[in-house]
């Protein structure tokens, strides 16, 4: 395809093209806000992940929110003197 002609219909498309992109996006965040919503029309309050709200977690060293912390589980970094690793600082 050579000319004028033919560059203005491959512009034409584009823009098409990029346009009903733009519509299915804004309809897509539509229907992502209603989904949100309960049937009264209020946001809905995100659950805590089970996994967040009653187990500890080893990686980060976290308990749940309003969870203290049990006599087995020791802060990390706090190795009890017997374990013949360095002294602690006080």
């Amino acid at each position: 395809m050579r000319g004028f002609g033919a560059a203005q219909v491959i512009i034409t498309m584009l823009l098409v093209n990029f346009n009903l992109r733009k519509i299915a996006a804004f309809m897509s965040d539509q229907y992502k806000e209603d989904a949100k919503r309960n049937l009264a029309g209020d946001p809905v309050e995100k659950k805590l992940r089970r996994r967040d709200r009653d187990f500890y977690n080893r990686y980060t060293d976290t308990l749940p929110p309003g969870v203290e912390r049990p006599d087995h589980l020791k802060k990390r970094g706090a190795a009890p003197e017997d374990t013949g690793g360095p002294p602690t600082r006080e």
